[in-house]
């Protein structure tokens, strides 16, 4: 019996078939295993630069950091030299469970992050806290469960377009 060859074509064709899905497994594996970390690491440069703009402004304080609350979905608390509120964020998401520290990273300046997560629940936040030149001290909060879900939602859409 005769083994009939392939044409030129069609095994072209199937060559490249196989390396395009092999290039779509590997980008929906990259994603799903990727994706979160670039996500929250763009949310901690996020959180760095408004505590930075807000160190550097001059004047009331309470304008600026309304709006970085409204745009940016955080909660803001800034404190005097003796921890006395001179901003109190709304802090709407925060649902006022005890918060227990999961993770914290020190950074070089001695600003930090904490992963602070609900006690009795799944429900995670990331917390950026900095003292300013002047002696006041900042801290920003953010919904980590956010970032999970945008996160998952890009992998969903790009494994149905893939």
């Amino acid at each position: 019996m005769k083994k009939k060859k392939l044409g030129i074509r069609i095994r072209v064709f199937l060559e490249v078939g196989a390396i395009f899905a092999v290039c779509l497994i590997a980008l929906v594996v990259v994603n799903s295993q990727m994706l979160e970390n670039v996500y929250l690491w763009n949310e901690e440069l996020s959180l760095k630069q408004m505590a930075e703009d807000a160190e550097n402004y001059t004047g009331d304080y309470s304008p600026l950091l309304l709006q970085y609350e409204l745009q940016n979905n955080v909660s803001i608390d800034l404190y005097d030299n003796n921890d006395n509120y001179i901003y109190e964020g709304s802090g709407s998401f925060v649902s006022g469970k005890k918060l227990i520290v999961v993770s914290r990273t020190e950074n070089e300046d001695g600003s930090y992050f904490n992963i602070l997560q609900e006690e009795d629940s799944s429900t995670q936040y990331i917390l950026y806290g900095k003292d300013f030149k002047n002696g006041y001290h900042i801290e920003i909060t953010s919904q980590k469960d956010v970032i999970k879900e945008n996160a998952s939602i890009a992998t969903r859409v790009t494994t149905m377009i893939a």
